[in-house]
């Protein structure tokens, strides 16, 4: 293979990944198939695959070309478009992540009052919620779920920010909040199910 064809084949192994994996990403976002995310588990394992065999026909490539030209320009563009596969794979990980699993909010309308928060989700098939509180309350109050007999979260007075996570097989849980009496402040209610 001449040393043209080398660098070619580099720039293809570091393009064609990168391409594909964000056309896989494009058409999970407008149709949301599973099978679409199963393709982009495959082009990443693929594409690191393809990286590591662009890097070393760059080597290869660098290595036939005459010594007294200067390949620097050409090596760095071509490491630069084969690296940029690891970022762009772990932003499409953390868009797919973000959009399958949304973090709601809520907020405990008066943090006073004994009241029941309903957390839901549209997923079909869930295996587990984190539920985090976040807040200012100037006496201790708790959280618990119908599942769980003691709270699955404990407030201090002062500032809070506190999590349980668990696995919840529900599409719907119910969240009941218990403050001492007088109680005030602010507070919200962060949960995502899985």
């Amino acid at each position: 293979m001449n040393a043209s064809r080398l660098y070619r084949a580099a720039l293809l192994c570091g393009a064609a990944p990168l391409a594909v994996g964000i056309g896989i990403l494009l058409l999970w976002i407008l149709t949301r198939a599973d099978f679409l995310e199963e393709a982009g588990f495959w082009c990443i394992a693929g594409g690191t695959v393809s990286v590591v065999l662009g890097l070393l026909l760059l080597i290869v490539w660098s290595q036939k070309r005459d010594p007294k030209s200067s390949t620097w320009k050409a090596n760095l563009g071509a490491i630069v478009l084969l690296l940029i596969n690891f970022p762009a794979a772990a932003g499409t990980i953390t868009v797919v992540l973000a959009l399958k699993y949304p973090l709601h909010e809520m907020a405990v309308a008066d943090v006073s009052k004994e009241q029941t928060l309903r957390l839901a989700t549209d997923l079909k098939y869930p295996n587990s919620l984190e539920i985090r509180a976040i807040g200012e309350l100037d006496a201790p109050a708790t959280f618990s779920t119908e599942t769980y007999l003691e709270p699955v979260l404990s407030l201090k007075a002062g500032p809070n920010d506190v999590c349980w996570g668990g696995d919840w097989y529900s599409q719907s849980c119910v969240l009941h909040y218990v403050p001492q009496k007088g109680t005030r402040g602010r507070l919200r209610v962060e949960y995502r199910f899985r």
